[in-house]
This record gives structure tokens, C-alpha cells and sequence, in this order.
């Protein structure tokens, strides 16, 4: 995955890197070569979730944040998630693809523009509360708390998808479970282990999904083969579900894309800040046809009716052409790399949920202390509440990965039109003191506003769908209990929500 730091949103929720933990430091240091512009951010109290460094004092090169960027984004809600897609939109969901990285290019912007021109501690939620209020920035932190949450449970979800490949008689319930405690085991025991395997796991993820667009290349390269491939890609039509199905596929396109926050975690660790616009271009355009090629390519090698979300849909269409141990290989490949997703999203969930902690906005027995099981009570609440949704989605009608991702998603929705009127406002409000802005927001407002009004359309598309109707109520509800609380908060913390 990635390894800079850990940021504060529900952006980087899935794919906050493990490796950064073991580097992590209590105080704030500023990044070389990035200087935040006239006057610096006071203090906040998020000191254990605010910026986690390599350990290198030379910083970052553009490769290097190019392959921590894809590599930390790609996870099984891309593996696993883009069969629901697909049964939703047909091949018409290669145009979702490109919709969905226009609208993550725009955030992007606005999250390297943040992070360059105002580093903070506390990233996302600091810029929320300074820009838009504490409410704002409290909502946007235990928000990004109850995603990580929901997509830990996916990931163990997909997971057990992945293993009944090889154990068809267990429940995928139980597997879930398993991976869960799995997991905490290595939060616990293991985090130098962890460290060390989880950057080499994200090359291997961008390795197999190479090796599937070479495969499927070769494959369409025999006689007639590309010629019956496009035809059965075609034969129901290029929109089977209507244009609506492709608005309401938007749902799972955009959790494929919603780790995008791994930028702004890795941005301000550049050897130089002038090659954060660079960085940041190469990870969008390189994310993005990174899936649409490898989503041809499966519509290609696979009727998009036959793709579902009970097993792999890469693994199924390497299985439909006899290679067997190549299949074999990628459910390997995905099993693993989910897992380390899955334990990053933990990590970081234990460190927002102590840093709140830490701040008394959240309960105070979980703040991080000293030593080595200093988040433990943090971890041991957030592994209770993977748990419970797991076992909660079962009893839902509707798929439980749907249900599991819808919800997720639509805490997605919210941050990132949070992140973008955060930009929008820090703009306004420092206009003289700008001295960095992304080349995907030179048209400036226009664009913005234009990519808030998308993204609220695309939420209320979604609802027209049943089982993302689900997802809905679940996200509307949480979202209402956090904020009931608020007011309680608000009074029990006050001194420490005005330092931070």
C-alpha cells in the first residue's frame, strides 16, 4: 500500500498504508521542501493520527509516490466490487470508469492544493474544522471512523469470497470472522511484519493486473477470437440497463476510487513540492487507465451477464479459458493484497478513533497512551464494530457486499464534497497567499461546483436502486446518531476542539 502517513478521511480509509505506522511520530514535523504560506495552523490534539514519515530523510520520488499512490488505491473493491458494477451498467460501465476519474481528478486537486499551500496535523478533518466549522470536522472524523469500519467488513466480505475458491464448504460468514481476528492478531503482535510485507503486496497487485491485460491481449490475438469477444461484449446492447443503470453503477465505481486520499498522505513527502502536480497527474491518468484496460479486457474475455459478485471476476475469466494456475495465482494475489488493505483501514481506524479519543471526542478510555499496546482499547472497540456489521449485514435482504459497500459509499459522497468546499473556502479565504494550485482545477470554480452538483445527482441516483436503498438508510441513520451526539460533545470538549 503506502507508507508517508495516515490521513483523516474517509478517502484514504481502505488503503491507509501499514508500513508508515512503525515510523509514526508524536509531533508534527514539517516535510522538506514544502513551506505552508504566512500563517501556520495552531496545534491540534491528533498528534498519534496526524503525519506518519518513512523514516527517509531524503523524501519521496515521483515513481515512488506514482506506485504508493495506485498500488495503496487497488483493493478488492475494484477485484470484487466491479462484477456488481458490470451487472448494473453492462459494458457501459467503462464510461462510468471514466466518469468516476474525472471526478476523482477534481478531488485530487483539491487534496494536493490543500496539502501543498496548508500541511497540517490531522489533514482532512483539520481542514474541515478550520474551513467549514467544528461540526463539520467533528462529523468528517468519526464519519471517516464508521467507513473504516464498513470497509474492513467488506474487505473480509471479499476475502471470504475469494477463499471459498479453495474451502467451497465454509460459510463465507465464518471466513469473514476468521480474517477479522487474523488481522487484529497481526494489529496486536505483528506491526514490524505487517510493515515490511505491505509495500512489496502493493507492486504485486499492479503486477497481476498488468499480467491479466497482457494475458487477455494474447488470448484475443487467436483466430476470430477478438471478432467473438466484441460481438458477445455488444450483443445486449452497449447501455442493457438503460443510461440509469450506468447512474446507479456510480455507487460502486466511486468505492474503487475512494482511496484516493493515499495522495495528500504521501504528497508533502516529495523531494520537491514542484513535482506534486506531476506526481499527482501521473497517479490519476495512470489509476485510471490501469481499470478501464483491465475492465476491457474482462468484458472482453467474459459475457459482462456472467459476471457476479460470488466469486472473482478476473478468476472466473481465467478459469473460462483452462488457465487454471494462473487463476489459482490472481485469487492468491487479491486474497493477500485484500488483506493488507483490510489491515492499513484498521490501522488507521485505531488511530483516528484514539486521536478523537485524545481530543474527548470520543470515549476517553481509548486514547492512545504509551507503549507498546498503547491503542489497544481503540483497536478492540474498532475490531467490535467490524464484527457487528458483518454479522448485521447478514441479517439485511439485500447483498451483504452491496449493502457493505453502498453504505461506505456513501460516506465517500460526503467527504469528498467536504474536501472540495474546504479547497473552495481556503481559496477565498487566503486568496493573496496561494501559491500552489492543481493543473485539474484551472478552470477554478466552474469545475467544482460542477463536480459537487455530479456527485449529489449520482447519490440520488443511487437511491432509485433497492439494495443501494439499503445502503442509504444505514449511512442516514449512522450520520444522524453521530451528530445527535454532537451537542454533548460540543459541551464536554470545547477547549479542546478550539486548540484543535
Amino acid at each position: 500500500m503506502h507508507s508517508p502517513r495516515i490521513c483523516e478521511g474517509n478517502l484514504c480509509h481502505a488503503r491507509c498504508g501499514v508500513s508508515a505506522l512503525a515510523n509514526s511520530r508524536d509531533k508534527f514535523n514539517l516535510p522538506r521542501g514544502l513551506t505552508p504560506p504566512g500563517n501556520q495552523p495552531r496545534g491540534t490534539t491528533e498528534n498519534h493520527a496526524s503525519i506518519l514519515h518513512t523514516g527517509n530523510a531524503t523524501g519521496v520520488s515521483v515513481t515512488g509516490l506514482v506506485l504508493i499512490g495506485i498500488g495503496g488505491i487497488v483493493g478488492a473493491g475494484y477485484f470484487l466490487g466491479v462484477g456488481m458494477a458490470v451487472s448494473e451498467a453492462g459494458p457501459s460501465i467503462l464510461l462510468g470508469f471514466v466518469l468516476g476519474a474525472l471526478l476523482m481528478s477534481q478531488v485530487v486537486g483539491a487534496i494536493t492544493s490543500l496539502s501543498v499551500n496548508h500541511p497540517v496535523e490531522g489533514s482532512f478533518r483539520t481542514y474541515a474544522q478550520e474551513m467549514l466549522g467544528p461540526f463539520i470536522g467533528y462529523m468528517q472524523g468519526w464519519l471517516y471512523w464508521l467507513s473504516s469500519v464498513l470497509t474492513i467488513g467488506s474487505e473480509a466480505i471479499a476475502m471470504a469470497v475469494f477463499a471459498r475458491m479453495w474451502l467451497p464448504g465454509m460459510p463465507i460468514w465464518s471466513l469473514s470472522l476468521l480474517f477479522i481476528v487474523l488481522v487484529l492478531l497481526l494489529n496486536a503482535f505483528g506491526v514490524n511484519v505487517f510493515a515490511k510485507l505491505e509495500s512489496a503486496l502493493a507492486g504485486v497487485k499492479l503486477v497481476a493486473l498488468i499480467a491479466f491485460i497482457v494475458i487477455a491481449i494474447f488470448l484475443l490475438m487467436q483466430p476470430n477470437a477478438f471478432h467473438l469477444s466484441l460481438t458477445h461484449l455488444l450483443s445486449r446492447g452497449f447501455f442493457p440497463h438503460g443510461v440509469l443503470g450506468l447512474f446507479q453503477s456510480m455507487l460502486i465505481v466511486v468505492f474503487a476510487y475512494a482511496g484516493i486520499g493515499v495522495v495528500a498522505t504521501a504528497i508533502t513527502q516529495l523531494n520537491h513540492a514542484e513535482d506534486a502536480g506531476r506526481a499527482s497527474g501521473l497517479i490519476v491518468f495512470g489509476l485510471a487507465i490501469l481499470y478501464i484496460l483491465s475492465l476491457l479486457a474482462l468484458l472482453l474475455l467474459l459475457p459482462w451477464w456472467k459476471i457476479s459478485t460470488q466469486t472473482g471476476p478476473f478468476t472466473l475469466a481465467l478459469n473460462i479459458h483452462h488457465l487454471f494456475g494462473i487463476a489459482n495465482l490472481m485469487n492468491g494475489v487479491v486474497l493477500v493484497a485484500a488483506f493488507t488493505v483490510m489491515g492499513g483501514a484498521l490501522f488507521s481506524a485505531v488511530l483516528i478513533l484514539s486521536s478523537m479519543a485524545n481530543a474527548r471526542q470520543a470515549p476517553y478510555f481509548m486514547k492512545k497512551t504509551p507503549g507498546r499496546f498503547g491503542g489497544f482499547p481503540a483497536l478492540l472497540v474498532s475490531v467490535a464494530g467490524v464484527v457487528l456489521s458483518i454479522l448485521i449485514s447478514f441479517k439485511l435482504p439485500a447483498s451483504v457486499y452491496n449493502d457493505l459497500i453502498s453504505a461506505s459509499s456513501f460516506f465517500t459522497f460526503f467527504n469528498w464534497v467536504i474536501i472540495l468546499l474546504s479547497w473552495m473556502r481556503y481559496k477565498r479565504i487566503h486568496r493573496d497567499d496561494v501559491h500552489y494550485q492543481s493543473a485539474f482545477l484551472r478552470f477554478g470554480g466552474v469545475t467544482l461546483f460542477a463536480t459537487i452538483v455530479v456527485i449529489v445527482a449520482l447519490a440520488g441516483f443511487a437511491l432509485t436502486n433497492a439494495d443501494q436503498r439499503m445502503g442509504a438508510i444505514a449511512a442516514a441513520l449512522l450520520f444522524l446518531l453521530v451528530a445527535v451526539f454532537y451537542p454533548w460533545i460540543r459541551k464536554r470538549s470545547h477547549p479542546h476542539m478550539e486548540r484543535s
